[in-house]
């Protein structure tokens, strides 16, 4: 449980404009409000609205914690921060950097705490890798002679925990691991030059496999997203940005940058790259405090006991899927040659723009055209921007460019609308689009005096675009986002649904049609081999 933290009492005194607020420790560990009374602009502060806006942002504090959200309430003290350090540019009142220390500190708690509820989705239980027996029938000691574990910037040390976690790969997990391989065929020849261009290591990229299985569309039960699994508060400060319509967090490029400059600055906060990696997965206060535990020890295998129980094995998974992913062969997976799906060519767009539009505008299929933007959450480019790159094929980008220029202007409106349907409500209808209440009254005033909302009536929904290049989350793990979807990797040529019989297996089937089946399953979003009778498969023909 947390300490008790005081971080609204100083901004009290430092304003002189209102009387003091604790901030107090649930058994959730987040910090429940006891008191508060606001009173007028504080003299001397001239910045318009100050009190107002941060009095707005301590009930939305209040509110997240009364709901336990601590991701939620995370972001909110991260807008609070961001006000503080206008106000600060705005005016040069001092007194307000006591306040900004304090929210700072008050941010490194809570994304200490969110940090260590991560779960990666494809790190082995410990119950998997203990039921494991390293015996000589498993060969693996003789599969790893030769391999130098100093070979690389992050050093691969090789123990019998890493040993069991190959195993596991190559046995239980094997199906699983193809395709992760895959996948990296898919996605690295974009990533690595951007490892590349930030100084990092190469090797950080296959830690893709363990976090999210190389799947930009992943989602843990931490509400972490993407192919890098940030959860939001981390994924703003490092400038992935997001509302209802898109999340940078489901963006390859951009969520990989960031992940590279997270992982760097762990490495130098911590100095080791093993303790970085138990950073990403847990939060460097873990690590830190496990350092503390270890009197000063970090070496990553002396400091694992004092780490959080998935924590201990997110290093040797890691080492492990680097192992297996730089020579597939010598482990007995297939190698996966890098390809050329998702190169694509950026054309600006304008509006909510459908991408099913775009689609039919660039003569291509809408499977392809999300797939090759997995960020876009509601199959729709976000309005109240000036323009959004779209990532279209390279053979119909110019295609589609010329369809573009004559598409009417009509088409390309950012007015956003929502029919009301029985059973909405005011906070159904904010939460869903990631607005408050007082934005959408100010949409529609006819709203002012509404208590209820009448079925049938069309509401204007308000663009709220994030300021000052940063990110505005409303909980986009409620929408849009729900579980780790699987990706669907569109193939190319004619295509026919297939409907599962009972009895059928993927391998049957893609003996029938004469495909692998890493092709059925990355066609049809599968990452095990499971398939249902009544369930409908899309089938390449290629013909």
């Amino acid at each position: 449980m947390m300490s008790k933290f005081f971080f609204w009492p100083l901004l009290l005194v430092s304003l002189s404009a209102c009387q003091s607020v604790q901030l107090t420790p649930t058994t959730t560990g987040v910090a429940a409000p006891d008191s508060i009374s606001h009173q007028a602009e504080p003299p001397g502060l001239e910045y318009p609205g100050f009190t107002v806006q941060m009095d707005s942002l301590l009930r939305q504090y209040y509110y997240q914690v009364s709901m336990d959200d601590t991701l939620a309430a995370l972001q909110v003290l991260l807008e609070m921060k961001e006000l503080v350090e206008t106000a600060l540019d705005s005016t040069g009142a001092d007194r307000l950097q006591s306040v900004a220390h304090s929210i700072d500190s008050r941010v490194e708690e809570l994304t200490d705490s969110t940090d260590s509820a991560q779960v990666s989705l494809e790190i082995p239980s410990e119950t998997d890798i203990d039921a494991l027996s390293l015996t000589p029938s498993t060969d693996i000691h003789r599969l790893l002679q030769g391999i130098n574990p100093d070979s690389t910037e992050i050093p691969l040390d090789i123990n019998s925990l890493v040993e069991k976690h190959i195993l596991f790969f190559q046995t239980k997990g094997r199906e699983r691991f193809e395709v992760y391989l895959d996948r990296a065929s898919l996605y690295f020849p974009v990533m690595m030059p951007i490892l590349i261009e930030e100084g990092a290591p190469p090797e950080l990229i296959f830690l893709t496999m363990v976090e999210s299985g190389v799947n930009p569309l992943a989602k843990s039960r931490a509400k972490a997203v993407g192919i890098w699994q940030f959860i939001r508060g981390t994924g703003k400060l490092y400038g992935l940005r997001g509302n209802f319509w898109y999340d940078e967090r489901r963006h390859v490029e951009k969520s990989t940058r960031a992940a590279v400059r997270h992982l760097k600055d762990l490495r130098d906060q911590l100095g080791h790259w093993h303790l970085a990696l138990a950073a990403y997965n847990s939060g460097a206060g873990r690590v830190t405090r496990a350092i503390r535990k270890a009197k000063g020890n970090r070496n990553f295998w002396e400091i694992r006991r004092y780490l959080p129980k998935e924590t201990r094995n997110y290093v040797p998974a890691f080492i492990a899927a680097t192992l297996i992913a730089n020579d597939p062969e010598r482990f007995g997976f297939d190698v996966h040659p890098y390809r050329s799906d998702y190169q694509f060519s950026e054309v600006d767009v304008h509006g909510n723009f459908l991408l099913a539009d775009a689609a039919q505008l660039a003569d291509t299929t809408t499977e392809v055209v999300t797939f090759l933007n997995p960020e876009l959450t509601q199959g729709r480019t976000p309005p109240g921007m000036d323009s959004y790159s779209l990532r279209l094929p390279v053979t119909v980008a110019e295609r589609f460019s010329k369809a573009y220029e004559q598409y009417p202007d009509s088409l390309k409106q950012d007015v956003i609308t929502h029919e009301v349907k029985p059973g909405d409500s005011f906070s159904t209808i904010t939460r869903k689009y990631g607005i408050r209440q007082d934005q959408l009254v100010a949409q529609n005033p006819s709203l002012k005096s509404a208590k209820t909302l009448r079925a049938g009536t069309t509401l204007i929904i308000p663009v709220i675009e994030p300021t000052g290049g940063t990110m505005l989350y409303s909980d986009i793990a409620h929408y849009g986002q729900r579980g780790s979807a699987g990706i669907k990797i569109p193939g190319t040529g004619p295509s026919i649904t297939y409907r599962v019989r009972s009895g059928d297996t993927l391998g049957g089937i893609a003996e029938k049609y004469r495909v692998s089946v890493t092709k059925l399953k990355n066609w049809n979003g599968l990452s095990g081999s499971r398939i249902y009778a009544g369930q409908k498969l899309t089938i390449y023909t290629g013909k």
